[in-house]
């Protein structure tokens, strides 16, 4: 899902609403999707990705699926996106379970355009700390260059009213 955000002391961009869904058909109909976007204005992409792009994102007992990670690698560099600087939890999800049978991985995150990069360069992401859900909410903030006094936070739980 696209949203355009327009406000008075920033300048409009998109967002996009990702889930990404556990099966790997599914998701390549995602990496489709955002390399087929073609966003010429500001425009991040954030939300459960349900893929690491590094064996450095997780830490669990199975192998990890390196042509999942490939796939995903390619559809953000096909997508002309990067990852926006995150603050926060490295690890974003989380299966709750005890001792060792615990896995941690970043599913969540938040990639931008460089169109972006160049009108918010200062904003951020924060992987804060999950609450009722396994994942941790990944908040925006957007720091214009032009020093605005307020900040505008874009989360998906306050969209959804949660």
């Amino acid at each position: 899902m696209h949203l355009q955000i327009e406000e008075i002391c920033v300048p409009s961009y998109v967002v996009t609403f990702v889930y990404g869904l556990n099966d790997a058909p599914g998701r390549m109909e995602l990496w489709d999707f955002l390399r087929g976007a073609s966003v010429q204005v500001p425009w991040v992409a954030l939300g459960d990705f349900n893929c690491v792009r590094l064996s450095s994102e997780r830490i669990s007992d199975a192998p990890p699926n390196l042509a999942a990670m490939t796939d995903f690698n390619n559809a953000i560099y096909g997508a002309d996106l990067s990852e926006l600087n995150t603050i926060g939890h490295v690890f974003t999800w989380t299966n709750k379970q005890d001792g060792l049978d615990r896995k941690w991985m970043r599913l969540d995150r938040a990639l931008v355009n460089s169109v972006w990069l160049s009108v918010f360069p200062s904003s951020y992401a924060d992987a804060s700390n999950a609450s009722i859900s396994d994942h941790s909410p990944i908040l925006v903030s957007v720091c214009p260059p032009w020093g605005c006094s307020s900040t505008t936070t874009v989360s998906i739980l306050e969209l959804l009213g949660v």
